[in-house]
């Protein structure tokens, strides 16, 4: 008999009902497989980054958008062993996400090496506001902004409404299941669910519109960064999961959807939902990989070729920490043998002076007024068998 009016199951009711089905089981397993893949995947891009990114700030943004796909599919994974628990594993994704967004954007300012060298290296350009995704057929009507530390604001404000609006709105949302007025997959006008979505997807739309209008002006400085693919990889994550859930809400208003012996309609259709962001965030893992994982485009700043004024403290203190982090892997007291500059005596009384300003490491010997040619990366049984000779 269909169950097209009971509500979710809980865990041990899933399994006890689907105890005798192989391909059930088959399907868990696989799901579980891909999902751990996934991490194995992120932590071994985390890996490299740590060893590979000397810059920490970076490293942490890098980390945080990475995070995105294995947060997603372990969310997703939650609620397939866990069916009554979808609510709470989907908004608890969409919220990190709407935060990790808002560090994609920081991480381009990064890359240019703050805020202050963006409007430095970007003055005299113009900011197109017509563009996908809300003014596509505006290009006639909408004139491009100057590139302003005003407008600037404006564009990043864009992008940080949806990680307050959006948290904030899928808060209400999971109040409101909790006392039983929400009902996911209930898109009528009647419904508290149609009003959170429709909030949800516009903010999603304005902050998408804000990195695109920075992206497409920074396509050009930023091309040895590979700012467009990486970009590329989070809005396409950010459309599959904000108009999935929405299509696949539609789908079940529509009947297209049918329910089972173990799933009533909209059940069925978040359980299909989770199933394919499991495989949706395997593929952006690997395609993020590819991208965000590698020392070309992640390593130095557009002010490593431009002399820019710091003159903002978030813009000094990157500076800092890219000179603390080149200080780490030379040492400038020090010549390629490991002996520090300076001199020292040797084993008959002669004074050595180890100096490391001409190209080679060079040990010049003097002995009472008397210079000896200069002597360049000997080999320790040479040395001894030279100052035997000399004794």
């Amino acid at each position: 008999m269909a169950n097209c009016s009971g509500e979710a199951l809980a865990m041990a009711e899933l399994f006890k009902e689907m105890s005798g089905e192989v391909g059930f089981i088959f399907f868990i397993v696989i799901m579980t497989l891909i999902t751990f893949s996934t991490f194995i995947i992120f932590f071994e891009s985390v890996n490299y980054i740590d060893k590979k990114i000397p810059a920490s700030r970076r490293r942490v943004r890098l980390h945080i958008v990475l995070f995105i796909f294995p947060f997603i599919s372990w969310n997703a994974l939650f609620s397939l062993y866990m069916p009554r628990s979808h609510m709470i594993t989907y908004f608890t994704s969409t919220m990190y996400f709407s935060v990790a967004i808002y560090q994609f954007l920081y991480l381009i300012f990064d890359y240019y090496g703050g805020k202050q060298a963006l409007l430095e290296l970007l003055r005299g350009t113009t900011i197109p506001l017509a563009g996908p995704p809300l003014t596509c057929c505006c290009y006639c009507c909408i004139p491009p902004l100057a590139m302003t530390p005003r407008n600037l604001r404006i564009v990043k404000r864009l992008v940080l409404q949806v990680a307050i609006l959006r948290p904030l709105v899928l808060y209400i949302g999971l109040v409101a299941w909790s006392n039983g007025t929400y009902i996911p997959g209930n898109l009528r006008l009647t419904s508290i669910n149609f009003y959170i979505q429709l909030t949800s997807l516009i903010s999603t739309l304005v902050a998408l519109w804000g990195i695109i209008m920075l992206v497409r002006v920074s396509k050009g400085p930023l091309a040895q960064y590979r700012v467009t693919p990486k970009f590329l990889i989070v809005q396409l994550c950010l459309i599959v999961i904000s108009l999935q859930a929405i299509v696949i809400a539609v789908f079940n208003m529509a009947g297209l959807i049918p329910c089972t012996t173990v799933f009533n309609s909209i059940d069925r259709g978040n359980y299909i939902n989770d199933m394919l962001l499991i495989i949706e965030m395997f593929i952006f893992m690997v395609a993020s990989r590819m991208t965000f994982r590698s020392r070309a485009g992640n390593t130095g700043t557009l002010l490593d070729d431009q002399q820019v004024p710091y003159t903002d403290p978030d813009d000094r203190d990157l500076a800092i920490e890219r000179k603390k982090a080149d200080e780490k892997k030379t040492s400038p007291n020090q010549n390629n043998n490991g002996l520090a500059n300076g001199s020292y005596v040797g084993f008959d009384g002669t004074d050595v002076a180890v100096v490391t300003s001409e190209p080679q490491d060079t040990v010049v010997v003097t002995e009472e007024g008397q210079d000896i040619a200069p002597i360049s990366h000997i080999d320790e049984d040479e040395s001894v068998e030279k100052e035997s000779s000399a004794i």
